[in-house]
């Protein structure tokens, strides 16, 4: 298994993105094979997919960091 395939299922299984996310950004690292001059849009178009899918699970991610600091914030300030 490769690096980016651990990754993506440890968001999962840490529930940073759900499973529809998973299974988008694993799809889109199926490899690609090489594009004929006729098939070069078609690859544009997975690049483009696989950075979408790739930013969101950054934002997802970055919300979950806030979230996590927010809550140690007030646990850290005596409320829990």
């Amino acid at each position: 298994m490769n690096e980016n395939r651990r990754q993506i299922l440890e968001m999962l299984a840490a529930g940073k993105i759900t499973a529809d996310e998973a299974e988008r950004l694993l799809a889109a690292l199926d490899p690609v094979p090489t594009p004929r001059p006729d098939e070069t849009s078609t690859t544009n178009i997975n690049a483009d997919r696989l950075a979408g899918l790739l930013h969101t699970a950054v934002d997802h991610a970055t919300d979950l960091l806030h979230t996590a600091a927010a809550y140690r914030s007030k646990k850290v300030g005596g409320i829990a």
